[in-house]
């Protein structure tokens, strides 16, 4: 049976607060685990691999535990969810406060950081992640332009 509209954002609340308070054991059972991992980053349409999608919830687990590693916190808000229940999917905008440990790209170690992104989140019938297709946040932005520079290395020349 259908989610309905509450049973979606409770979903959505649940992993978002997992994330946030980085609940690995948590955030893992809010997954499918063939969970499609969708990060909207930037590219060039001719690399074969781009930064940005994988299937499965051990390596999104593996993600966070990568931001973990980089970020001393990394607190995540929910600032707008919409619920789509004829799509079983949810539509959410975030406000991301992290702490690196270190300096990290530049920025100084210890000073708070803040970045607001947007995700959709798609469920199956017994609320589990099936998809996320992230916008805008920072690292995976960074990353993918990252991999860019690394892509026009490894295609020489132009």
């Amino acid at each position: 049976m259908p989610l309905t509209r509450e049973q979606i954002e409770q979903a959505v609340r649940i992993h978002v607060e997992a994330e946030s308070i980085s609940d690995m054991v948590a955030l893992r059972e809010t997954l499918r685990p063939d969970v499609d991992y969708r990060l909207m980053t930037p590219r060039y349409d001719s690399d074969p691999t781009p930064h940005g999608r994988f299937t499965g919830a051990d390596t999104y687990i593996d993600m966070w535990d990568s931001l973990h590693e980089v970020f001393e916190s990394y607190a995540i808000h929910l600032e707008r969810l919409t619920a789509d229940v004829e799509n079983q999917c949810a539509w959410l905008t975030i406000r991301a406060d992290a702490v690196p440990y270190a300096e990290w790209r530049g920025l100084p170690a210890g000073k708070p950081i803040t970045w607001w992104s947007a995700a959709i989140c798609s469920f199956d019938d017994d609320g589990a992640m099936t998809a996320e297709e992230v916008f805008g946040s920072m690292p995976p932005t960074l990353a993918g332009y990252d991999r860019m520079k690394e892509h026009l290395r490894e295609e020489g020349p132009t």
